[in-house]
């Protein structure tokens, strides 16, 4: 349903920021990289008028994708709004793909608008419908639970850290569902890139639940969060950054709360990725 990093629920307890990105969206807009072009594909060896169609929406997209990277976000609502209305005139059956990545996409794009702008009801209503969308046209895809995150991004943007925990759930356990329906392994398998990609979400959106907590001051559950998150990355090999910014949280807050052992634990942890990194 899209590529990227999840625009995250973080902590510099007791606050949140949002982190750059989503998972199927655009950076955030204080980025110094260029703008990502559009998912839209234009195909070739297709007829004049469906071509045309493709055409246009995807300068509809891209220039969306550029005012959302500008801070304009007013102007990035209004093009995300005509590309939604331009996928009426597809083919369902001919552009059904490119219909379905546009919508995703532009859904997604909408939402972060409407949070750049603090509209944040708008917001939540357009992250609901990119679930409802995502759960009916891409079933027991993972990418999916991203929705849940965006929804925790709105409520804990709004301080409502008990709904945001439950959206956050919810997403584990929909990637959960999606593991169990393709029967894949709990152990590492370096050749199943989508099972090994489903368990470093469900360690994203663990880091998030500790992040959720530490903004309610509740550092022992951040912690156990913190470690239940280390523990599925270090099984599943997740990447040096994403390891990284579970550490990072766990020290902030163990320095925070004073738990000197764990502290001791987490910072060794950190020494021996900067190790192995180097």
């Amino acid at each position: 349903m899209g590529k990227g990093n999840c625009r995250q629920l973080a902590c510099l307890p007791v606050a949140i920021l949002f982190a750059t990105g989503h998972a199927w969206s655009l950076q955030a807009s204080g980025t110094q990289s260029p703008p990502p072009k559009s998912s839209v594909n234009v195909s070739a060896h297709i007829p004049k008028e469906q071509l045309e169609r493709e055409t246009e929406l995807k300068k509809l997209m891209d220039a969306g994708q550029e005012a959302f990277h500008q801070g304009k976000y007013e102007q990035a609502i209004s093009l995300y709004q005509q590309a939604l209305d331009f996928t009426k005139r597809l083919d369902p059956k001919e552009e059904g793909q490119i219909l379905v990545m546009t919508t995703s996409h532009a859904l997604a794009d909408l939402g972060n608008s409407y949070l750049g702008l603090h509209q944040y009801s708008k917001a939540k209503t357009t992250f609901a419908s990119l679930l409802e969308f995502g759960q009916k046209n891409l079933p027991f895809d993972s990418s999916v639970a991203g929705a849940f995150e965006d929804l925790a991004v709105v409520d804990g943007a709004q301080g409502n850290w008990p709904a945001a925990e439950d959206y956050l759930r919810r997403g584990i356990a929909y990637v959960e569902e999606c593991v169990n329906h393709f029967k894949r392994s709990d152990t590492y398998n370096p050749q199943d890139i989508v099972a090994n990609g489903d368990r470093r979400l469900e360690m994203r959106m663990l880091t998030e639940i500790g992040n959720v907590y530490a903004n309610q001051s509740d550092f022992d559950a951040a912690l156990s969060a913190y470690e239940q998150a280390f523990q599925i990355g270090d099984r599943f090999k997740a990447d040096p950054e994403s390891q990284r910014r579970v550490i990072d949280s766990a020290v902030r807050i163990a320095q925070l709360s004073r738990r000197n052992d764990q502290l001791n634990s987490w910072v060794n942890r950190s020494k021996a990725l900067l190790a192995k990194i180097d």
